[in-house]
Order: structure tokens, then C-alpha cells, then sequence
């Protein structure tokens, strides 16, 4: 079985930290030096490139007798392997890698399929390097350039070495303490527990000038050390020389939670005016910068910033990294609607048309909904960010049957939950089932998942489901949530692995370690997953501004082929707003007096009418056949 070392409850308590603001992404968990790993989204370098100077040496593993690959033999015999059409296996394989040549080569060691097969309680220690020396006389500044694709899980390390004879090669384990190596660097050393990179694939850029800059005689090694781990792929590394001005933005965040917590989806009256924004970039280059500023703007759709933060920093030295965390406020809720936010660096030497700017900015998206309220941002994410994963009743020894997935939702304001949208993996087979629930963060945080606030029956996922990608499920009647945490379950029945449910989890955005939950039958509650896509249909729309209940509205009949008769007492002046399970607004009109709407025209499904006259209003959920 594979999951984290504490449970739910005693991670948080132990940490000091269940709600305070934990979006650090550089936490390093090994005792490793400071000199750090530039993590670069791949289009961007790509484009910053075009028309430089051609690497000094470069392999894309289209011949793999281009290297070697060995492993201690006292601990283990897995070996690393090089070619095409390679896969993850093991009972959570990830994703191949899709690096830039990925079709004619690549390296690959699975841990994952190991540890499955020989009981995962081995150190793994195999490495793969150059076959032949590489000439670097002449370039003191050197920077190795790989791409690469990888997950963490919790005892592990990925290392490079080098060696300038290529016999005198370091003894490595995860513990192992590299601060006096010069020729070692931690690839991962900011990568939490049961973490992925953020991209697919991530171009790595390392600073090895202290071990092969100048040296006639250079081979470039890859060591993976650990226990039962997931799986590392190695792409088109290169050699290349390390420019003088070069900020890195490694990472951006955007909350309006102030626990850590990124929502790709907030309902308006959960949003509140007060934001916490930053990031974390680093100083790659081999000078000094000065005026160094860090900005953040978020802009809505029509490119108008409505939020912006800066902070300046005189000097940001070689080889060291700077994080952001401003608290930045909007002078009322932002409107619904979808908007950007970028995290940018400059200094006097590298502004937006200097240095190797490409590097300079991240993004983060963020979506202001009527009701929709969602810790996964599929379907916003900026192009080339977003990181899929998925985990579900085959992820897990025991799990097949009673395995249950927690995404936990705040809620600042009272809030009406409907019930909830799950986003299905493909790997999904049709003929499971599901039950779905309401907990108290309390008593999931006391390892009980028995007590539920809300709960519906059995539910059957059939082909249709996994054909559309996801299911939508509503409670008999709406949850009335008061201010506090809560967590929306999905418990899955496979039939013994007959018809496994898998749910998609955003691995884009880092969370802390309580916004996604499992539950393996008969144990405990665990910290897994990162951003599960169980998403809260809520109509918290309804309350906005109004705090009555509007009398004598009727809409019939429901449920409906698609014509509805929305029916008022008193002549006047009202809106009628239709808003769909996604939370969108489908439709709203102004009406004076009781009149007749064509729902057909939306599809079949189950909509939220509200009719209102400003000061009180009256909502209705609709049935379409």
C-alpha cells in the first residue's frame, strides 16, 4: 500500500500549520546546499532561444549507446532504460513524458513498477551517464539543460553528478548530506511529498560550472536513490553557456483564503476583497542584479488590471532565491468573469526587451462564478500549465471497494450546496458506483468519515458518464452551509476492481497537504492527492445582496420538457436568472408580470431560476427531461 506516513489529524497538528499560510513551494525537505535547479516552462525557453548561440554539446537519446546505466547490486537490480515507446508501469504509473523529441528517445527509471513487484523496501540506487567525455576547455560558465518529467513520493532523491575522470563517482542515498560536494546537485530539493513538477515536461537548467567549467573532461551522471517511488524521465540534455543576467521565476500563487489554498473557481459571495499574491524567482546568472522589481497584476477579461501588487529589492545576488508574499486588496468583489494574473521579474540588466527575459513571468488564473466553487482549474488554467492526474480505486492496495476521495471547501458566508460535479479519468471503466457525501473538516481530521452532513444514495457511473468526462450529482435537497470548512467525498465501488473510477486531481497548483483527502477502507484518512476535481454546485447566487425570501412566485411545471411558467403575485418589475450545474448564467430577462421561458434550448439537466425584485428573491431548482 502506498500513502503518506500520518494521518490527516496528526500531520496538522504536528505541523503547527493547518490554516495559516503555507503556499511556500521551496520548503526543502533534505539537507542539500542553496545553489538551486532553474525549473522553465519549455515554449518559453524555446522562443527565448531562437536565434542564440547553438549548445556546446547536446544529446536527444535517439542512440542510446550514447550512455551507460548501472545499479548497486547490494540494494537492488533496477536499471534505467533508454529508447522509444517507453511507459510508466506499477500500480500509480504517471504520465509518459512528452518532451520535444520524445518520439525518436528517452530515459526512463521506474520506480513505481519495482517497488510493486518486489514488495517497495529496498533503497534504489541506479544511475545513467555519458558514455564518453565531453570537452569543456574554454567555458567556465557551464549550465546542464535537461527536460523532464517527474513525481515525487516521499523517500527519494534525484541527483547529477559529475566527474572529471569517470571512475571517481560519489556513494549517494536520499539522506545523504551534498553540502560539500561540488559535484553533486539535488535536481528536486523544493518537491514536496506525493508532488509532480508542474508542467510536462519541465526543462531543468543546473549550474555545474564549479565541477566542469574549464575541464577537458566532463561525464554527466543521473543518479535516482530511494524506496518505492514513482517514475523519472530524462530528455534533449544539453550544455550550454550560463548567461550573465538571468532571473528565473520558478513559482506564482494567488489566494483569497489566507490558509494556502488555491481555488480555480470561487463563487462571488465566498471571494471577500483581500488577496495574498506572490511567487518565488532566482538569480541564474553569474552577475549580481540591481533594482530588482517583482510585480503582480491581475486583469480581467478586457485586459484592465483590477488588482496589482510590487516589491522592489536593491540587489538579488548570484545563485540565491527570493520569495514574494504580498496582501494586496480590491476596493469591492471582483465581478464574475475569468481573470489573469502574472507574476514578473526585471532588473536594470533584464527587462522586457534584454537578458533572457523569457524566463521572467508566471501565470495563474482565477475564476469568479455564480456558483461554482471548485479546487481544480481544468478548463482555466493558462495554456502549457496545466499538470493532469487522476487517482481512484486501482491507486491503492485495499481500495477497490469503499475508497473515498475528500476535497475540502471553505466557506466564509452561508452557502446553499446543491451537490456536486466530478470530473472522471478516461481510465474510468463503466459500471461502478458511487456515493457522495458532506463532512465537517473536524471529524475528517479525527480519521471519521461515518458522519456526514449530507449524503445521497448509490449512484451508477455508465458509459454516458465517462463518454462526457464527468457526472454531475445533486442531494435531495440543498446543504444550508454556515461559515466554516467542509469536504465533498466521493466513496467508489469497483466491484473488486471490475469497474474501477478514477477522479481527475489538478496537479497544477500545489496545495497544502488537507485540501485533498483519501480514505482507504478500514485505515485511515490520508494527505494524498493534491486538487481533486469534486466541485461544490452551490446557489449562493440566490443570496446575494438579498436577504428575503420573495412571496407568492411560482415555477411549473418541474420537472419540465423545457417550458416553464414562472409565475408572480404583484405586477412589477423583476429578473429571472437561469443558471446551469457548471454555475454559469444561461439566461436572465426582466419580466413585469408572469410569463413563459423555453429551457429546451439548454439541453436536459438541472438548472437554478432565480426571480428576484432587488430586495428579496425566490429560487427554484428546474428539471429538464
Amino acid at each position: 500500500m502506498r500513502k503518506i506516513y500520518l494521518s490527516a489529524l496528526s500531520l496538522i497538528v504536528a505541523s503547527g500549520v493547518a490554516f495559516s499560510q503555507s503556499k511556500t513551494e521551496g520548503i526543502n525537505s533534505n539537507n542539500v546546499k542553496t545553489r538551486k535547479a532553474a525549473c522553465i516552462d519549455v515554449a518559453e525557453m524555446n522562443a527565448e532561444r531562437a536565434g542564440g548561440s547553438p549548445a556546446i554539446w547536446s544529446d536527444d537519446f535517439s542512440v542510446p549507446s550514447n550512455w551507460t546505466t548501472d545499479y548497486d547490486p547490494t540494494t537492488c537490480d533496477l536499471e534505467w532504460e533508454v529508447g522509444t515507446g517507453l511507459s510508466a508501469g506499477g500500480p500509480a504509473a504517471i504520465a509518459t513524458i512528452e518532451s520535444t523529441t520524445a518520439a525518436n528517445g528517452f530515459a526512463m527509471i521506474d520506480s513505481d513498477e519495482y517497488g510493486g513487484e518486489t514488495g517497495g523496501t529496498c533503497v534504489e540506487d541506479s544511475w545513467l551517464q555519458t558514455a564518453s567525455s565531453i570537452d569543456l576547455s574554454g567555458y567556465s560558465n557551464v549550465v546542464l539543460e535537461f527536460e523532464t518529467w517527474y513525481r515525487r513520493w516521499n523517500y527519494e532523491a534525484c541527483y547529477v553528478v559529475v566527474s572529471t575522470d569517470g571512475v571517481t563517482w560519489p556513494e549517494l542515498t536520499p539522506d545523504t548530506d551534498i553540502s560539500g560536494m561540488n559535484n553533486v546537485w539535488n535536481v528536486f530539493p523544493d518537491l514536496a511529498d506525493a508532488t509532480s513538477l508542474s508542467s510536462n515536461p519541465t526543462l531543468i537548467r543546473l549550474n555545474i560550472s564549479a565541477a566542469a567549467g574549464n575541464q577537458s573532461q566532463v561525464w554527466i551522471r543521473f543518479h535516482w536513490t530511494g524506496t518505492w517511488g514513482y517514475t523519472w524521465f530524462v530528455d534533449d540534455v544539453k550544455l550550454i553557456e550560463q548567461p550573465a543576467n538571468d532571473l528565473v521565476v520558478n513559482s506564482a500563487f494567488i489566494s483569497n483564503t489566507n490558509d494556502g489554498n488555491e481555488f480555480g473557481r470561487i463563487p462571488a459571495s465566498q471571494l471577500g476583497t483581500d488577496f495574498n499574491v506572490g511567487g518565488e524567482f532566482y538569480n541564474f546568472g553569474y552577475l549580481d542584479q540591481s533594482n530588482v522589481e517583482a510585480t503582480f497584476d491581475l486583469v480581467n477579461s478586457s485586459a484592465t488590471s483590477v488588482l496589482s501588487s510590487s516589491t522592489s529589492f536593491a540587489t538579488a545576488a548570484v545563485d540565491q532565491t527570493y520569495n514574494v508574499d504580498e496582501y494586496p486588496s480590491t476596493s469591492s468583489v471582483l465581478p464574475i468573469g475569468l481573470y489573469e494574473g502574472t507574476f514578473t521579474v526585471t532588473s536594470d540588466a533584464e527587462g522586457s526587451g534584454s537578458g533572457t527575459f523569457g524566463n521572467n513571468s508566471y501565470l495563474r488564473n482565477l475564476e469568479v462564478t455564480e456558483g461554482l466553487y471548485s479546487q481544480d482549474g481544468f478548463g482555466n488554467h493558462p495554456a502549457g500549465y496545466q499538470n493532469v492526474g487522476s487517482l481512484g480505486t486501482n491507486s491503492f492496495t485495499d481500495a477497490a471497494d469503499g475508497f473515498m476521495m475528500l476535497a475540502y471547501y471553505p466557506v466564509n458566508q452561508e452557502l446553499a450546496i446543491e451537490g456536486v460535479e466530478i470530473l472522471l479519468s478516461s481510465a474510468t471503466v463503466p459500471g461502478g458506483t458511487i456515493i457522495v457525501s458532506l463532512h465537517d473538516t473536524a471529524d475528517v481530521f479525527a480519521d471519521d468519515v461515518t458522519l456526514v452532513l449530507e449524503q445521497t444514495d448509490v449512484i451508477d457511473i455508465t458509459e454516458a458518464d465517462v463518454d462526457a468526462g464527468g457526472k454531475t450529482v445533486l442531494f435531495a435537497q440543498p446543504y444550508e452551509a454556515q461559515p466554516g470548512g467542509y469536504f465533498a467525498s466521493v466513496e467508489m465501488f469497483s466491484n473488486t476492481n471490475a469497474n474501477d473510477i478514477r477522479i481527475l486531481d489538478d496537479l497544477t497548483v500545489p496545495q497544502p497537504s488537507w485540501s485533498t483527502m483519501i480514505y482507504i477502507p478500514n485505515d485511515q484518512v490520508y494527505t494524498n492527492g493534491n486538487a481533486a476535481a469534486i466541485r461544490l454546485l452551490t446557489s449562493d447566487n440566490v443570496g446575494i445582496g438579498e436577504s428575503q425570501s420573495l412571496a407568492g412566485v411560482s415555477v411549473y411545471p418541474n420537472p419540465t420538457e423545457g417550458l416553464v411558467r414562472v409565475g408572480v403575485a404583484t405586477a412589477g418589475t423583476y429578473t429571472v436568472d437561469v443558471v446551469n450545474v457548471l454555475g454559469e448564467q444561461v439566461s436572465t430577462s426582466t419580466i413585469s408580470m408572469s410569463t413563459s421561458f423555453d429551457l429546451s434550448q439548454f439541453g436536459t439537466g438541472m438548472y437554478l431560476v432565480r426571480v428576484s425584485n432587488g430586495e428579496a428573491s425566490h429560487i427554484e431548482r428546474v428539471v429538464v427531461k
